[in-house]
């Protein structure tokens, strides 16, 4: 894959200040074929509504050091391929090309990244539905903002994390 300077169609990223140029040059000057490794704390963000993508950048600006935002599967897909995040955080309902949720096809094809599901479902049966994916964390909607940063840095430690107000 051949790296460009003019931003990838469906791609969003944005970069805290501190790092911003660091990345741009890494973005710019990168080798033709050769994946990106950012450094540690690179979250992609997966979610249909853009609102929402901008509320949990903001969320997560001083814990992560890159955030890059997509808006559908075929970005996400090709951001997971070309960067090496941390985690990611895709909402349950981000359309997919096959009959699956997103949580079954992040596992299937980039098992050794953690995901954390973000979901309006509070039914035990979509909780169950999505562990058994073998996500890192599930995250309601309704508690993103209390629950995200718990969540990321305990994926990040190992731990599996489920918002308290599941049923």
């Amino acid at each position: 894959m051949t790296l460009a300077a003019k931003p990838v169609p469906g791609w969003r990223w944005v970069v805290t200040p501190k790092y911003f140029h660091k990345c741009l040059r890494t973005l710019t000057e990168g080798t033709p074929g050769r994946k990106i490794t950012m450094r540690k704390g690179c979250i992609i963000l997966a979610d249909k509504h853009s609102n929402m993508l901008a509320g949990i950048r903001r969320l997560l600006e001083d814990e992560a050091e890159t955030v890059l935002m997509v808006t559908d599967e075929i970005s996400l897909n090709h951001a997971l391929e070309t960067f090496n995040p941390d985690v990611v955080v895709a909402d349950l309902s981000l359309p997919t090309s096959t009959e699956t949720n997103i949580a079954w096809v992040l596992k299937k094809n980039f098992p050794r990244i953690k995901v954390i599901i973000l979901s309006d479902h509070d039914e035990k049966s979509v909780l169950d539905d999505v562990m058994a994916a073998g996500v890192e964390g599930f995250v309601l909607k309704t508690r993103a903002v209390i629950d995200l940063i718990p969540a990321i840095r305990g994926v990040l430690q190992g731990c599996k994390y489920i918002s308290p107000d599941m049923k």
